[in-house]
C-alpha cells in the first residue's frame, strides 16, 4: 500500500509543472544588489531554483544601437526575480509562505504566482494524505483481527501453566519458565522478521509500476517499519497465549506419561 500510494503521489506531481513565483524589484537597483536578493531567494526553503531577468523588449533597429536600447529599459523598467520552487510541497499554506518570504525581502514591491492551480494540486494531495489515513486505519482494524484469530488458536505447548508442568524445554525448579518463553519469543520473533523482510522485498522487484522516486532509504524505512509491527505483533500475541489457561492443560497434565531427566 505504502508503494502504491508513492506512485499515485508521483503521477500527481509529473501531471503539473513547476510551481513559479515572480517578484518585482525595485526600480534603479544595481546588478550586485539585484544578485543579492537572488541568493536570499535561493536559501528559502522550498526553492529549487532563483534567476533575476530584465524583460527588455527585443531591439529591431540598427545593430550599433542596442547597448542604448538596453540601458534605458533597465533604468526604467523593474527586474523580476523568477524562483522555481520543488514539486513536494505539502499544503497550500506552504506555497503562501514561501510567497510571504519572498515579499518581505529588501528590494522587492510584490510576488505573483499560480496561486489558483496550486490550489487543485493542494487538493489532491490532501485527498492523497487522507487515502494514506484511511488505509493506515484500515491496517490497525486488520491486526486487531490478526490478533484475535491467533489468540484463538495459540498452542497449548506454548502457555506458561503446560511448560510448568510438563518441564518442557526443561522449565522447572531449576529453570525459569520465563527463560523458555523468551528463547520461544525470539525465536519466533527472529523467523517472522525474516520472512517479512523476504516476503516485502519479493513484492517490491515485482511491482508492476515504477517508482522512481523511491530511493534506497525509503525502502529501508519501509522494512524497518514493517519489522518492528511484525516483531511487536509476534511478542504480543505471545505474551498474552503464554498466561492463557485452560481445562484441558489440567487434564493433559494429569494422563502425561512422567518425563525423563
Amino acid at each position: 500500500m505504502q508503494i502504491g500510494l508513492l506512485y499515485e503521489k508521483e503521477e500527481i506531481e509529473k501531471s503539473v509543472p513547476a510551481l513559479f513565483f515572480a517578484a518585482k524589484l525595485e526600480t534603479g537597483l544595481d546588478q550586485p544588489v539585484q544578485d543579492e536578493i537572488a541568493a536570499l531567494v535561493m536559501e528559502i526553503e522550498g526553492i529549487a531554483a532563483a534567476q533575476t531577468e530584465h524583460p527588455i523588449p527585443e531591439w529591431r533597429g540598427e545593430p550599433d544601437q542596442k547597448t542604448a536600447w538596453q540601458e534605458m529599459w533597465k533604468a526604467y523598467l523593474s527586474p523580476i526575480v523568477y524562483a522555481t520552487a520543488e514539486l513536494r510541497l505539502s499544503t497550500i499554506d506552504h506555497a503562501a509562505q514561501i510567497a510571504d518570504q519572498i515579499r518581505d525581502l529588501t528590494g522587492v514591491t510584490s510576488v505573483i504566482w499560480d496561486q489558483s492551480g496550486y490550489q487543485d494540486i493542494s487538493a489532491n494531495l490532501i485527498i492523497l494524505q487522507k487515502k494514506e489515513f484511511f488505509f493506515t486505519g484500515y491496517f490497525l482494524l486488520y491486526l486487531i483481527v490478526i490478533v484475535g484469530g491467533l489468540l484463538a488458536s495459540f498452542p497449548i505447548r506454548f502457555r506458561r501453566k503446560y511448560v510448568v508442568l510438563t518441564g518442557f524445554k526443561g522449565a522447572g525448579s531449576q529453570i525459569s519458565p520465563e527463560g523458555v518463553w523468551i528463547r520461544l519469543v525470539l525465536t519466533h520473533i527472529i523467523l517472522s522478521v525474516i520472512l517479512y523482510v523476504l516476503f516485502f522485498t519479493v513484492g517490491y522487484l515485482f511491482f508492476p509500476f515504477s517508482v522512481n522516486t523511491l530511493r534506497f532509504y525509503d525502502l529501508f524505512i519501509m522494512l524497518l517499519e514493517g519489522a518492528i509491527v511484525v516483531a511487536g505483533l509476534v511478542a504480543a500475541v505471545c505474551l498474552v497465549g503464554w498466561w492463557f489457561s485452560t481445562e484441558s492443560i489440567e487434564e493433559l497434565a494429569v494422563t502425561r506419561r512422567p518425563i525423563s531427566e
